[in-house]
């Protein structure tokens, strides 16, 4: 017997499948913008701790704008190279250790390196650049829209963060606080392990053929 033809509805995208796609990419822009983000709300109590000027404390934020705009530029290659569960993955786990390495900071150097150096590269990893690669890969006529939830993402997670970072130093002081941060991106690895990364990686005409067949 002759095999049935595929209709079109048997080889377009879910709207679940997509709105999936659309989800995480809100999520991660939230997480790596707003817990990069929250820096201000940690000046004074690090200013105090670490015993440095306002000068000093200040000029994390130019090492993570630094990072951020050096490393950008290749989240797209790695998402190409290696897909975006390895991009995701390096960026998740470079903001997360980062933040947690900076609690225990005990020089403007090494806070230097963890929030401004790894939180940059983190927040870079886990960003725009890799969203709208991704994004461009599963929608053509309405991807200016759809792109426009991912970038609302960093307004999300800047409301979100700073206020849960301040609740926390005040709880537990600016340590704790720079651990619990770090674990809350750490704690979206597993994640990446149940999402269909490789299939959103290679987008949607590889998806259309390997349905047609």
């Amino acid at each position: 017997m002759a095999p049935t033809p595929s209709t079109a509805a048997d080889i377009e995208p879910s709207r679940l499948f997509l709105g999936v796609l659309v989800a995480m990419t809100f999520v991660m822009n939230s997480v790596g913008r707003g817990v990069s983000e929250s820096f201000a709300v940690f000046l004074l109590p690090v200013e105090k701790g670490l015993g440095v000027d306002r000068a000093a404390i200040s000029a994390t934020y130019s090492f993570y704008m630094l990072a951020y705009g050096v490393t950008a530029p290749f989240a797209g290659q790695l998402i190409d190279r290696f897909g975006a569960r390895i991009c995701y993955g390096v960026g998740l786990t470079s903001l997360g250790v980062g933040y947690f390495a900076a609690g225990s900071a005990s020089s403007i150097w090494m806070y230097y390196l963890c929030v401004g150096g790894l939180g940059g590269l983190g927040a870079a990893a886990v960003g725009m650049v890799a969203a709208s690669s991704l994004l461009s890969r599963w929608f053509s006529k309405k991807l200016t829209s759809i792109s426009s939830l991912p970038y609302a993402a960093v307004g999300a997670g800047m409301l979100l963060f700073p206020p849960l970072t301040q609740v926390l130093i005040d709880a537990f002081g600016w340590r704790d606080a720079h651990r619990a941060l770090g674990l809350v991106a750490l704690a979206f690895l597993p994640l990446l392990a149940v999402l269909p990364l490789t299939t959103y990686t290679r987008g949607s005409a590889d998806w259309r053929e390997q349905r047609q067949r």
